[in-house]
């Protein structure tokens, strides 16, 4: 039994994990982003906590 070709549905597993890989690299840059933001935000934070102590250091 012979299907016609508007019915072949090969390849279509391919397309499915093509679009599922942009998604999950996607996703995987912006944890990577996150990271960076957070580990930014605490040396910023840390910077500020020894400007404060070396201010009080001063009175």
């Amino acid at each position: 039994m012979n299907r016609s070709p508007l019915h072949d549905d090969s390849g279509a597993v391919a397309v499915i994990v093509a679009l599922c890989m942009v998604v999950l690299i996607g996703f995987a840059a912006l944890v990577v982003d996150l990271g960076y933001a957070f580990d930014a935000r605490h040396q910023l934070q840390a910077a500020a906590d020894a400007g404060a102590l070396a201010g009080c250091q001063r009175l």
